[in-house]
């Protein structure tokens, strides 16, 4: 697999992992209306300050890129052939 494949394959993985993200970010309230209510509560959740919900909004991109990184180094290596 060359550099550039490499590279589209690990973009294409973290930006599967955030559409489906987002996919469940806005369908629960749809879904399940009461749910998101309960995350104001600050009895059972903690707010979310600073970077936090800005790092949640990332990390998909972040793993993504990581499980394509190893997939690809495991398939060069011959597992799963």
């Amino acid at each position: 697999m060359n550099v550039g494949r490499l590279i589209s394959c690990m973009a294409v993985a973290g930006l599967t992992l955030l559409a489906v993200g987002l996919v469940f970010h806005f369908a629960v309230p749809v879904i399940a209306p009461g749910i998101p209510p309960q995350f104001l509560n600050a009895a059972l959740f903690r707010p979310w300050g600073g970077w936090t919900s800005t790092y949640m909004l990332l990390h998909p991109l972040g793993f993504g890129v990581v499980f394509a990184l190893i997939y690809a180094v495991l398939w060069r290596s011959g597992f799963g052939r």
